[in-house]
């Protein structure tokens, strides 16, 4: 009877929240490209805590739909474009780069890229107003739903992404496209804390000093020391040394100086 009660509850709560949420998806514009269609997909979900919203840019083709992007606001790389990336900027104010767009090279060949920059170029009034145009749910049509297109690069973005395991496979160290470094530890009851303990610009990393305050676990044991992070690897058995000209702080307050420069730096070219 104890186990019915409980399975029941789960079931009311799993309704409710059901019954709390509101889910509504448009296609924001859909324009000719190619041989095939871009189409702007907006996902809105509204639960009785908060609002979700994400964006995918889609090539159509018949029956064959491709993920060119999912949009993310603000993001940057921790690499400068190259000559083959093809950056374009939509906008005169190149700093304000809100909404920029990255087309993997492993999805779409270099010809199919063009399209998609050149069809997003010639119809950005278009895009301009569909984005504008008010959707469903009306009370939640905010700025976060308006992605003002800025920029497009031929680039992988994902591939940016570099995780290297620790040998006891509960703790990895992630470096992330935007160039944050991550010190992740998994608890025993399944969950995972990530602590900021870096970045990296083009091919330089700096890391905080080993056993700082920052990356002791919550027993106080010290995980991240010179001889442990030395031994993780990435799935092509390359370490973060191999990857980037490490540099680990001699201090925590020579450390946080650094980060304090990053986020200024960061905020102004935004």
């Amino acid at each position: 009877m104890r186990l019915c009660a409980i399975t029941a509850a789960i079931v009311i709560g799993a309704l409710c929240l059901v019954g709390c949420s509101k889910r509504t998806q448009h296609d924001v514009f859909d324009l000719p490209c190619g041989a095939g269609r871009l189409v702007l997909h907006e996902d809105h979900l509204a639960t009785f805590e908060t609002t979700y919203v994400t964006f995918e840019l889609r090539y159509i083709d018949g029956r064959n739909v491709r993920l060119v992007d999912k949009l993310k606001p603000g993001a940057r790389l921790y690499l400068a474009p190259t000559t083959a990336q093809q950056l374009h900027h939509f906008r005169d104010n190149r700093v304000e780069d809100l909404w920029p767009i990255f087309v993997s090279p492993n999805r779409f060949s270099r010809a199919e890229y063009e399209q998609i920059r050149q069809s997003l170029a010639s119809n950005l009034a278009l895009i301009d107003e569909a984005v504008n145009r008010p959707r469903e749910p009306l009370e939640h049509f905010g700025e976060d739903r308006r992605p003002t297109i800025s920029s497009i690069r031929y680039i992988d973005y994902d591939g940016l992404r570099h995780t290297y395991a620790g040998p006891d496979k509960h703790t990895d160290l992630t470096v992330e496209p935007d160039g944050s470094v991550w010190l992740g530890q998994a608890w025993s009851v399944g969950g995972i804390s990530k602590t900021l303990i870096g970045f990296a610009n083009e091919k330089r990393c700096v890391l905080a000093p080993y056993g700082s305050r920052l990356t002791q676990t919550s027993s106080g044991k010290t995980i991240y020391t010179q001889a442990n992070v030395q031994q993780w690897k990435a799935k092509d058995g390359h370490a973060i040394f191999d990857d980037f000209e490490v540099k680990v702080s001699p201090s925590e307050a020579e450390f946080d100086v650094a980060m304090s420069e990053r986020r200024k730096n960061t905020a102004e070219s935004r």
